[in-house]
């Protein structure tokens, strides 16, 4: 367990040089370089393996975590062969696909449409990026490209549960959004506009109706005994 955990320190520092400003002390970076390649891939599995574990388990936040370790030794690899390139980049490509899976789980939206976009670049058509994007796109309510997403996802796999769903929640979701929106617009209105007008028009009526014209002059007519003419006593 020390010796895991000295390993896991030795990464994190690694992924916090590559993500700030440069540092003099390459040592972490520089031992993992310098480990040879079927180490390094190892590493990789241990890792992945461990994620898996703990995802299976509902940890996801040290799942990702664990994703993320097996992908720096990939930073730091720079096979000779193209067979052992298109091994690494399908374990990187693997840690990224549940490393978003962990992300939607936690919220964590940003994160997870880094991860899809990481396998997108590698594999513009891959399925499981695209149904997952479109679950963090329809999360932030950008449906528009939720739909592109799903929409891709289905042309290559339309019998799939999993896509038909996704794209059910979507549409229940952008319907509810527009009624949503409709009910605030239409609470944002002046309180009362439509009666008040109303009533104005009413009374204006009635003011009118309550006036006579008599030889081309207006002559009210009194609130007590309703006769025509004058201010007067009745």
């Amino acid at each position: 367990l020390g010796k895991e955990k000295e390993e896991q320190e030795r990464l994190e520092a690694a992924m916090n040089k590559q993500s700030t400003s440069c540092s003099h002390d390459h040592k972490d970076e520089r031992e993992i370089f310098e480990m040879a390649m079927p180490e390094k891939i190892e590493r990789m599995d241990a890792f992945h393996d461990r994620g898996n574990k703990l995802f299976e388990e509902g940890q996801y936040a040290r799942a990702s975590e664990q994703y993320k370790f097996a992908m720096v030794y990939y930073e730091y690899s720079f096979p000779e062969d193209e067979e052992t390139w298109a091994r690494i980049d399908k374990i990187r490509l693997t840690c990224n696909l549940n490393s978003a899976a962990c992300n939607i789980k936690v919220e964590a939206w940003d994160e997870a449409k880094n991860n899809c976009y990481q396998v997108l670049q590698l594999e513009p058509d891959n399925v499981k990026a695209l149904y997952r994007r479109s679950q963090v796109h329809r999360h932030q309510h950008r449906f528009d490209e939720a739909r592109a997403d799903i929409k891709a996802a289905l042309t290559r796999m339309p019998h799939d549960f999993q896509l038909r769903e996704e794209f059910v929640l979507l549409k229940q979701q952008v319907a509810a959004y527009k009624l949503k929106t409709k009910e605030v617009a239409q609470r944002m209105l002046p309180f009362g506009s439509t009666s008040t007008s109303t009533s104005a028009s009413k009374g204006k009526g009635k003011g009118k109706a309550s006036t006579k014209a008599k030889d081309g002059v207006n002559l009210d007519r009194c609130g007590n005994c309703g006769a025509e003419g004058a201010p007067h006593a009745c």
